[in-house]
């Protein structure tokens, strides 16, 4: 890393989408699942939803996945490995959108 950072100018850093508790029974398959299907009864009620095609209940399930990943990139942190006067360390970025202030308390 450091010759790729040094030589190259390379810069390394990776994002990724905070769970709460990932042990969590919150976040187990089964509430998972629970949740997608609470998504999808948001969009589409169950009794209208079985007299759907094939094709547009994907698409409904579709919406409802993206439904879930847009609000866990509410959530999101990332890092980066830096480099000053020959020492490397982790900058963590931290950028939780629940707790933004909107405009109050500034």
């Amino acid at each position: 890393l450091a010759y790729e950072m040094k030589v190259r100018n390379k810069r390394f850093e990776a994002g990724f989408m905070q769970m709460t508790n990932p042990k969590s029974p919150q976040n187990s398959p089964e509430k998972i699942q629970q949740e997608l299907t609470q998504k999808i009864s948001e969009i589409c009620p169950a009794e209208e939803f079985i007299r759907k095609s094939e094709k547009e209940k994907e698409d409904i399930t579709k919406e409802a996945a993206m439904n879930i990943v847009q609000e866990a990139a509410m959530r999101s942190v990332w890092f980066m490995i830096s480099e000053k006067y020959g020492k490397f360390s982790l900058i963590l970025f931290y950028d939780n959108e629940y707790n933004n202030a909107h405009g109050e308390d500034l």
